[in-house]
């Protein structure tokens, strides 16, 4: 992982408990997919926004293959096609509505996914301190692109995200509190 890593901000949801489209949501005077993007290019990471259509921003976007369960994964799975396709062999993924995220818990992220240990399929993925695995934020992280066989086939069946970082054996960091915004503010 000595270039850039190639980082994508997941923006294929359906933001139904939102409402509307999360990723250009403003929040505190700024974009939710900007606070997003700042944080990711401020690690030195070059930034692709992942969604269903494109939103004119700017920013590389890509659009992620129709499919009816908008499972998070296929998120994933557009990731590592793109990043394989430029030669990556690692990339850092991000919901688009984390709040709190900055450069230095993405830099933590990505030296603690090169620290461990070189398996098949070793990774990184945030938690907060004292949550469970479940809990967190696990589409947060730093994944190779080999994985791209499991993100697919998990979210084909419907398996979770859970399921995908066990079977990928990904280490968890404790990044701190984390805070994402599923609902608008009242």
């Amino acid at each position: 992982m000595l270039r850039s890593l190639p980082a994508y901000i997941l923006a294929g949801g359906r933001s139904s408990r939102f409402g509307s489209d999360k990723a250009v949501y403003v929040h505190n005077g700024v974009p939710l997919w900007h606070r997003v993007a700042n944080a990711l290019e401020g690690a030195g990471c070059t930034v692709h926004l992942i969604g269903r259509s494109p939103r004119g921003l700017p920013i590389p976007e890509i659009i992620e293959e129709e499919h009816a369960d908008h499972h998070p994964l296929w998120g994933v799975v557009r990731a590592f096609r793109d990043a394989r396709q430029q030669g990556h062999e690692w990339v850092v993924t991000a919901p688009c509505d984390l709040l709190d995220l900055d450069e230095i818990q993405v830099s933590i992220l990505i030296k603690a996914s090169q620290a461990s240990p070189l398996n098949q399929f070793a990774g990184a993925i945030a938690r907060p301190p004292r949550a469970t695995f479940t809990r967190g934020q696990p589409l947060l992280a730093v994944l190779p692109v080999d994985a791209l066989a499991v993100a697919e086939g998990l979210a084909t069946s419907g398996g979770s995200v859970r399921d995908f970082h066990v079977r990928c054996g990904s280490g968890v960091v404790d990044l701190g509190a984390s805070r994402n915004l599923n609902e608008p503010p009242a």
